[in-house]
């Protein structure tokens, strides 16, 4: 049966900063990049197109990384009732289904949140240089993996009026969707989605995982921070071929 991937990136990701995790997921099949770009109504229909892909002989998964897990889950809440293949497969890699603390709830406190939201359209590449550092906090080969990150030709776009208007109103999705319900009620018929957490993120508690579990397989990639560095790639895929083969 044929294999494919589709990787929806994270907040401010680029194909610079996805390139390292596409070729890991490439050994387990085609992979294809979403970027978190646009509206949420215009990445829904990228993932109808990729969703219409699948028939008897040809499996997706569909891995959402950060803001792309939460977008991946805001597009299922939406298409539950007409997607009901066993060919579609669902994971979240450094994902909480809702990314602002409260209570019971581990996350990112909302006054913090919304400073950083304040410096975003104050300082743009500040900003972003930044998130890249808290990306790769406590991740196995942090500084290396914040070189390649630095080396990105894209961050000489940040000081657009355009890009930074753009980052600004993705980021806000980060406050206002909440999937938790998402999880919670995922049919049946379909196998559960694997969560991965790194154990080493700054930005996604792993104690999260208490919570999910009822919910998804979850696993905990000890050298992983927020950025699925090179360090802890080969352990991250080896866990979603296992699941996969299961």
């Amino acid at each position: 049966m044929r294999r494919e991937i589709v990787l929806i990136a994270g907040w401010g990701q680029s194909e610079h900063a996805c390139q390292p995790l596409v070729e890991a997921l490439s050994d387990l099949g085609k992979v294809s990049l979403i970027r978190i770009e646009g509206t949420l109504e215009s990445l829904h229909a990228q993932l109808d197109l990729q969703a219409s892909r699948l028939s008897s002989n040809c499996q997706v998964l569909m891995l959402g990384w950060s803001l792309g897990g939460l977008v991946l889950l805001n597009w299922l809440d939406r298409r539950q009732a007409d997607i009901n293949s066993p060919g579609l497969c669902i994971s979240l890699l450094a994902c909480n289904p809702c990314f602002i603390a409260s209570e019971g709830w581990p996350g990112v406190d909302s006054a913090v949140f919304q400073a950083f939201q304040s410096r975003l359209q104050a300082s743009p590449k500040a900003t972003v240089l930044r998130f890249q550092a808290l990306q790769t906090q406590g991740g196995e080969g942090a500084a290396s993996d914040l070189r390649w990150l630095r080396e990105d030709p894209e961050l000489t776009t940040l000081t657009t009026p355009s890009k930074v208007t753009a980052l600004y109103n993705t980021l806000e999705w980060l406050m206002t969707l909440d999937q938790r319900s998402t999880l919670a009620q995922w049919p049946r018929l379909l196998r559960r989605p694997l969560v991965l957490l790194g154990a080493q993120d700054a930005l996604v508690p792993s104690r999260v995982m208490e919570s999910l579990s009822s919910w998804a397989d979850t696993d905990i990639v000890p050298s992983m921070a927020h950025y699925p560095g090179m360090a802890a790639r080969d352990a991250l895929v080896q866990s979603v071929r296992a699941w996969w083969a299961a």
